[in-house]
């Protein structure tokens, strides 16, 4: 965690315990310099492809220091939550010093394990629990046995009622969000749809492939936003939302799974977990190129009055209710396994 590290405020009253980082970081945020390259092992083994170089004094450090936490709060499970390999690496690592313990560990990245030598280190994790079924068969194909348990948003977007007249982009500029696909969508519809304004709404990227804009109504908004402007404010005006993804950051997608939780329909590329939260088939970009999204968006707006109200994630599980009692219930097994030995 560094100075910067934005706390909501939900959790302002949670205390909060600090160990080594694993991790050797820049000075810079991955962000602003990119990704380091992982080690020589890494690349002959495949245990630690993440976004930054992995020490292994570091992580026996704080597996070490997490070690002496969950002695000192009784601890009977132990949940990682989110992340990629390296997560799971440390999960496997605190599993191997905490015997007895239950460690669960819930993964968002679709990585891809390139060793048996890892899937038997990560098979010592107790239980693997994933957000999305994609992910869950995915890592069940690599033999890592897991099971399923949805969520809903934590973000509510606060949108008002303004006149819809926006397609909007918002994501990191990056090539795996597609924003060169999407830049090149609306710099072509922008000038066959002059009274549509077309935005993209991006935070500040180490390698982003935007170009600057002289076209009116194609708005390029770089965090943190100009006065006056809002991503509620502008996903308030929005008539649909358009993500050529090539691949997914985490499982599920949050900004299509917000967008769509607060009725914006979602033109997106069809990859991944996307068709469990985008229940309807004809907002899916079956060939995730410039021609194909030109064409779907066209035909959007070409006919505003043919817009069928979208399907809910909801209808596919995509909600809390039953997200708390199903992981009270993994915990619960956890703990009972853990004192009945």
């Amino acid at each position: 965690l560094r100075e910067t590290t934005f706390f909501p405020p939900e959790i302002s009253h949670i205390p909060i315990r600090y160990i080594s980082d694993p991790r050797v970081r820049g000075k810079k945020q991955v962000m602003y310099s990119g990704r380091n390259q992982p080690y020589f092992l890494a690349k002959k083994y495949g245990w630690f492809l993440a976004s930054s170089k992995v020490s292994l004094f570091n992580s026996i450090k704080s597996a070490f220091q997490l070690q002496r936490l969950i002695k000192s709060e009784k601890a009977s499970v132990v949940h990682f939550c989110h992340g990629a390999l390296g997560v799971g690496i440390f999960s496997a690592l605190t599993k191997m010093l905490s015997r007895g313990k239950k460690i669960i560990w819930t993964p968002t990245d679709s990585f891809v394990v390139r060793s048996s030598l890892t899937v038997k280190f990560l098979a010592l994790i107790d239980g693997i629990v994933c957000s999305t079924e994609y992910l869950g068969a995915h890592l069940n194909s690599q033999g890592l046995p897991s099971f399923v348990v949805k969520h809903g948003v934590s973000r509510e977007l606060a949108l008002e009622q303004k006149i819809k007249s926006r397609v909007t982009f918002w994501r990191d500029p990056s090539f795996e969000n597609g924003a060169d696909i999407a830049f090149l969508v609306f710099k072509r519809l922008a000038v066959i749809f002059p009274q549509i304004t077309f935005t993209m709404m991006v935070r500040p990227h180490w390698n982003s492939l935007l170009e600057d804009s002289d076209i009116d109504n194609l708005e390029i908004y770089n965090y943190p936003y100009p006065d006056g402007v809002s991503l509620e404010g502008v996903l308030s005006e929005t008539l649909v939302c358009f993500f050529p993804f090539r691949k997914l950051s985490t499982h599920p997608q949050l900004c299509i799974l917000e967008s769509l939780l607060s009725g914006i329909p979602c033109i997106v590329s069809n990859v991944e977990s996307v068709p469990e939260y985008l229940l309807d088939e004809n907002y899916l970009l079956e060939n995730n190129t410039v021609d194909s999204g030109i064409r779907k968006l066209s035909s959007f707006l070409s006919s505003p009055e043919c817009h069928a109200p979208i399907t809910s994630p909801v209808n596919n599980g995509f909600h809390w209710e039953s997200f708390v009692n199903d992981y009270i219930n993994i915990y619960e097994i956890g703990e009972r396994d853990v004192n009945q030995s």
